[in-house]
């Protein structure tokens, strides 16, 4: 792993345990949550970059759900996942795309339309 900031440059080792998974959680964890039953888990190690250790992170199904995304009402699979911890929920459609989330700080994100979203921005910073 490297760190780069403006003054300098640095590397670090660091082992891993097995299987590791960044932050944006492993395919085939939300793959199976999809296909899966309400109360099936699974369980996966995460990176995580605060402490630069792995820790272990458990999803679970806790249902079907329709909710509304971008006007259209949308099935998804509602699942749990927890990790140190704290708890948030997310829905996933049945592509593998989360389209809402309730995150650890009370914080709720959507799915938005598109780049419709970014038609506000600058080009340079609504590359997406």
């Amino acid at each position: 792993m490297k760190s780069t900031n403006t003054a300098d440059q640095r590397s670090f080792n660091i082992p891993l345990k097995g299987k590791v998974f960044l932050s944006s959680g492993p395919k085939e964890a939300i793959t199976q949550a999809i296909n899966g039953h309400p109360g099936d888990s699974i369980s996966f190690v995460m990176f995580d970059p605060a402490t630069m250790g792995q820790e272990k992170a458990t999803l679970r199904v806790l249902g079907k759900e329709s909710l509304m995304n971008m006007g259209t009402a949308r099935e998804a699979t509602k699942v749990s996942i927890e990790f140190k911890g704290v708890t948030q929920t997310a829905w996933i459609g049945s592509d593998g795309e989360t389209i809402r989330e309730n995150g650890f700080l009370g914080i709720v994100m959507e799915k938005p339309a598109g780049k419709k979203h970014c038609s506000a921005l600058p080009q340079k910073a609504a590359k997406i």
